[in-house]
């Protein structure tokens, strides 16, 4: 038994590695950030768990199946243990290293008459630093992202518009994991950490004041300060008021060994396709919605000129040069071809130095980098420039007769043709209904032309949605136009949802249903098309009979080919669902910058509960894998700032529960959680806060409190 007390481990200290001779130190970085899981005697009911982290030992014994923190400290040093509490010395019997000495552990490690194993595989050192990982960033205890000029956190990020890299976006880890060099001997050695940074932003978007707040090992800080004096600039921060204003950045960098060895070699691989295809590295400035002609429409929709000038001539055209700088910003107008009249070539030069800022063009070569760029813009002057209605009726209203004069007072659309439709001036389209029963509504242009019939929502036009809306033909099929009247999807589908996020749900099959209180498509069939029409999923019902078993999804690249196929089966229980649809997205729930796919389970109970069914986008394997804990989020809230799911349902009557998850380690985890008491009538409801601190477990912060002592980050979900 005394060989075994030397077991009773807890919480070791090395503090004397740097005075020990170059055997130890080596020694100790073998063993580094693993865990040890020991194998006794058989007659024996000892068993335990030892990590080596951070120059210390921490474990867990167990005896006769239960969990018991220990509490003996050893040192290591050549091939002996030192047991600090009692001053023994215990030989290691056994030290065997496989195939490369330092860059892989001991296969076995022999103390006494225990056995040590441990996991050597590739997969093996991937996963225990995914563990490790996760355990340091939830220890570290610093704001991470964007902080206010004191070091403080920004509570409410919808008042400001963060630091954005070229390449990385808002993700500043990406650009140090992915452009380290990791230091050589720490390599060899397998030792891995991390590093936390602070810096400031100034006004250009550059990076000074540069210090390490927290580290593992010096050689980290110095790669983790190369980097950041290497950063590119950023479009800086802003305020509400869009005025450029100082900020700090903290980011947490890992240093994972052997994720280090998968990416270098990912690169090597990516370069050597490169030399055999072409890449295109840079993506165009662009103007809001990023459509060709967005700049045009939007200095043709803040023009105000007389048409009158233009004499016997029906249009003219002026060529018009923008030169943006490296953070969107237009700093040179000038014409190059005149429109023949000057104070319509100064008008257009007024717009476009007062114009918002562009996207600039973003060169994705490297460390990504933001560039200046200059655009030609041609700008037409039209003689008939808008349209303006007129009614005999008393007042302008939808489904009254209606007529359109042009602004030299001449009629366009005679009177009676159509009746009014929401549109009293028609600059580039308008919306017009047929003067018949069951009337469909009609695009016309600003000289009265018909383009197309437009689908009819809430009793009117349907709304523009990220630049386009849903249009008809004469056969009822639905497509899609933008603003200017340009069809950009033809009419090829029985029924397209709005565009969300970039997709669209589009069908060629299926009918409409009414369940008295919502109207919706049912189809066994969809396809998720993109804003040019590209097809990026296809998924189809696979029934027993009526009974609805699985679905048959295929994904595709921006080329049309297929990248996966997938055979989902619903749960056993989708059989008590309600309002349960055919509905697959994509949709990223995981925040790495990648589509996931969330299919619908339908609504539960009498609360009606919704729940959906998650695969989420596996980098490593290059596919989507099925994640069983998103399934658990009740009503689920996708929020993009906050980087989170947040859940909502009722308890009682008077009480609602809320709850954040956040991706961590593959899987769904709850991380904080909020309980909304009502109380009698016209006091305010009471509010209980809880958060899961690592190594604590569930932290109440708030007990029965005001809506003004809780998290903003609630207030978005809360039942007012």
């Amino acid at each position: 038994m005394k060989k075994l007390l030397f077991i009773w481990l807890a919480w070791v200290v090395i503090g004397g590695l740097s005075a020990q001779n170059n055997k130890c130190a080596d020694m100790s970085a073998l063993l580094e950030n693993k865990v040890w899981k020991v194998q006794l005697p058989q007659d024996k009911q000892y068993a335990m768990e030892m990590e080596f982290r951070d120059a210390g030992w921490r474990s867990v014994f167990l005896y006769d199946g239960k969990r018991k923190k220990t509490f003996y400290s050893y040192s290591l040093c050549g091939d002996t243990i030192k047991v600090f509490e009692s001053r023994k010395n215990y030989i290691i019997q056994e030290l065997t290293d496989s195939t490369l000495i330092f860059q892989y552990l001991p296969d076995s490690l022999t103390i006494g008459v225990v056995r040590c194993v441990t996991d050597n595989s590739l997969q093996g050192q991937r996963e225990n630093e995914n563990r490790l990982d996760s355990i340091w960033r939830a220890e570290i205890g610093w704001n991470i992202g964007v902080l206010d000029m004191s070091g403080s956190p920004i509570k409410d990020l919808s008042t400001i518009e963060p630091p954005r890299w070229a390449k990385w976006n808002y993700d500043l880890e990406k650009y140090y994991t992915s452009q380290m060099v990791y230091p050589e001997e720490l390599l060899k050695k397998n030792q891995a950490g991390y590093s936390v940074v602070m810096f400031s932003i100034d006004t250009l978007g550059l990076p000074h004041g540069i210090n390490i707040l927290t580290t593992i090992h010096k050689e980290f800080d110095k790669e983790v300060i190369r980097l950041t004096k290497e950063l590119p600039h950023c479009l800086p921060c802003r305020d509400k008021d869009d005025k450029r204003m100082k900020c700090y950045y903290a980011v947490y960098v890992p240093f994972l060994p052997q994720h280090y060895r998968d990416r270098v070699k990912a690169d090597s691989i990516a370069e050597e396709e490169q030399k055999h295809c072409f890449v295109e590295w840079e993506a165009v400035a662009s103007f809001q919605e990023g459509q060709p002609w967005s700049a045009q429409n939007y200095i043709t929709l803040h023009l105000k000129y007389d048409p009158k000038l233009l004499g016997d001539k029906q249009q003219v055209r002026g060529i018009y040069t923008i030169r943006i700088d490296s953070y969107g910003e237009v700093y040179e107008a000038k014409v190059l071809r005149s429109c023949g009249i000057q104070d319509w070539d100064n008008q257009v030069l007024g717009i476009i130095r007062k114009m918002p800022r562009w996207t600039p063009t973003i060169n994705y070569y490297g460390k990504g980098e933001y560039r200046e760029s200059v655009w030609t813009i041609p700008v037409i002057f039209k003689r008939n420039g808008s349209l303006i209605a007129h009614t005999t009726e008393s007042h302008l209203e939808t489904g009254v007769p209606v007529c359109y004069l042009n602004e030299q007072g001449d009629t366009i659309v005679p009177y009676g043709k159509y009746k009014f439709c929401q549109t009293d001036t028609i600059r580039n389209i308008g919306f017009v209904y047929e003067n018949k029963q069951d009337a469909r509504i009609i695009c016309i242009d600003n000289q009265g032309k018909e383009l197309f019939y437009v689908f009819k929502y809430d009793n009117g036009p349907d709304y523009v949605r990220e630049g386009l809306f849903r249009i008809m033909d004469e056969n009822g099929l639905i497509g899609f136009a933008d603003t200017l009247g340009n069809v950009v999807i033809k009419p090829q589908f029985k029924f397209a949802t709005p565009f969300e996020n970039g997709k669209a749900q589009t069908t060629t099959s299926g009918k409409a249903n009414d369940d008295g209180e919502h109207s919706f498509w049912a189809s066994d069939e969809w396809n998720l098309v993109g804003h040019n029409g590209t097809k990026m999923m296809r998924y189809t019902a696979v029934r027993n009979g009526t009974d609805l078993k699985g679905l048959q999804i295929i994904l595709f690249d921006k080329q049309g080919k297929t990248t996966q196929e997938i055979s989902y089966s619903y749960p056993p229980d989708i059989e008590f669902a309600n309002n349960l649809d055919v509905w697959v997205n994509l949709q990223d729930v995981s925040f790495d910058g990648k589509d996931d796919i969330l299919v619908n389970l339908g609504q539960y109970g009498n609360q009606m509960i919704q729940y959906y069914d998650c695969l989420v986008w596996d980098e490593t394997k290059g596919q989507f894998v099925k994640d069983e804990s998103f399934r658990q989020i009740e009503n689920p809230q996708i929020n993009n700032e906050k980087r989170c799911v947040f859940s909502s349902s009722r308890i009682s009557a008077a009480s609602y529960s809320y709850k954040r998850f956040e991706f961590i380690d593959g899987r769904f985890v709850e991380t904080a959680a909020l309980n909304q008491t009502f109380r009698a009538s016209k006091q305010p409801p009471l509010f209980t806060e809880k958060q899961y601190v690592k190594s604590k477990g569930w932290v109440t912060l708030h007990k029965d409190v005001s809506i003004g002592k809780i998290s903003h980050d609630w207030l978005s979900i809360i039942m007012k």
